[in-house]
């Protein structure tokens, strides 16, 4: 259904669609497979309390690679630490780019430079599974975004982007696009959900833009079954 390559190498996915528990539970389908180390970042507060199929609220995401940042302005405001742990990220053969690329990294806050460097073992890529990113959209230029995922894919960390609206601009940035199709509020529902690959596959069942059902792939089946057994 999927490529190999989506999980077995860093990549930038972006997942966006109207129901926020039904694309935040795909991250965590995506991450989990990536990578069953991978940190979970939620951007803003959450408000109106969380579904019963939240990941969080399930307890599948261990405290301590769970990342709540009630105020996303943490994530904008400048900084010039953290070089020290970049530099076992860095090569020494980078090319001239890498400067720049460390450059807007730095810029980020100290609590998402430790959140964003962190690194896996296994040899498996490292994951940072990011949710709510709409609370980011007309804060970070298109530049600083793109420059952050170039420095995540160079150390070998794949972003996974959770995102409960419309794609925007930022389908462009990455190299996988999954849409999710489906009633706004109704995870429980998940049948009904259809998931559109929009960018990154081009054949098989996801490709041509086809809508695939949530039963119909193994993958997001298991997880929300697994969810509503649990829940």
């Amino acid at each position: 259904m999927f490529p190999p390559r989506l999980f077995e190498q860093p990549n930038s996915v972006f997942v966006y669609g109207p129901s926020r528990p039904v694309v935040n539970m795909t991250v965590f389908a995506f991450a989990s497979v990536t990578n069953p180390e991978f940190h979970w970042v939620e951007l803003g507060a959450v408000t109106g309390g969380r579904d019963r199929l939240d990941p969080v609220q399930l307890g599948w995401i261990p405290p301590d690679r769970l990342w709540i940042v009630g105020e996303p302005d943490a994530f904008r405001r400048p900084t010039t630490s953290g070089m020290d742990r970049l530099s076992d990220m860095i090569h020494s053969d980078e090319p001239p780019d890498s400067l720049d690329q460390l450059a807007e990294f730095l810029k980020l806050p100290d609590r998402s430079q430790e959140v964003f460097t962190f690194r896996s073992s296994g040899g498996r890529p490292g994951v940072v599974a990011v949710t709510d990113v709409h609370h980011l959209q007309g804060e970070l230029s298109a530049r600083r975004i793109s420059s952050v995922l170039s420095v995540h894919l160079n150390a070998g960390v794949s972003v996974i982007v959770g995102n409960g609206t419309t794609s925007g601009t930022l389908r462009d940035l990455f190299g996988f696009v999954f849409r999710v199709l489906g009633p706004e509020d109704a995870p429980s529902e998940w049948k009904d959900h259809r998931l559109v690959c929009e960018k990154g596959i081009t054949s098989g069942p996801l490709g041509g833009l086809r809508p695939m059902s949530y039963e119909a792939i193994p993958l997001l089946r298991e997880v929300f079954q697994r969810a509503g057994s649990t829940a």
